[in-house]
């Protein structure tokens, strides 16, 4: 077992978490980080070169306001962020987060898969939301999925980074 999956409720400090512990690795991580903009969502890609642009959009809002994912980014640049991941061999491949856009990203779900029984450590986030392929994730066998809450999360710092310390081989 070496990918561990944070989930739970929106703004309970999952990413900042991830964050801690990536403050002081001592090794290569690669992946991508998604994060709020403009009232959309944007994925950042971590620890790779050569993208064109430093953030993409990974939503638009629909005519009826919501917001939907693009499953045509995810597909294409999403899943070459995870290819490109496997390609550098990083000490820790870093999925911050997954969740209901690419519901529909069939590609991007083959990376991630490949990623996370690459064999290489896999620090992730899940939505705390029901769909199949988040629910396979929740599953594996060779993933813990640790759910963050307020009144744990000061305490999940040291047991996150003791498991990354684990997985990790520098």
């Amino acid at each position: 077992m070496n990918n561990v999956l944070l989930t739970g409720e929106r703004q309970v400090g999952k990413s900042t978490l991830i964050q801690y512990v990536l403050d002081d690795f001592p090794g290569l991580v690669c992946g991508f980080r998604t994060m709020p903009q403009n009232g959309l969502h944007c994925l950042k890609p971590v620890g790779l070169t050569g993208y064109v642009k430093e953030k993409y959009y990974i939503c638009e809002r629909g005519a009826d306001g919501r917001l939907k994912g693009n499953t045509a980014f995810f597909d294409h640049i999403g899943a070459q962020i995870l290819k490109n991941c496997l390609a550098n061999k990083p000490d820790l491949i870093l999925m911050d987060e997954l969740g209901i856009f690419e519901s529909e990203a069939y590609l991007f779900q083959e990376q991630v898969l490949d990623c996370l029984n690459s064999g290489i450590p896999v620090l992730g986030v899940i939505k705390d939301k029901p769909s199949p392929f988040l629910d396979l994730l929740r599953k594996r066998d060779d993933a813990i999925v640790l759910r963050i809450m307020k009144d744990n999360r000061n305490k999940m710092k040291k047991i996150l980074k003791n498991l990354v310390a684990q997985f990790c081989v520098y």
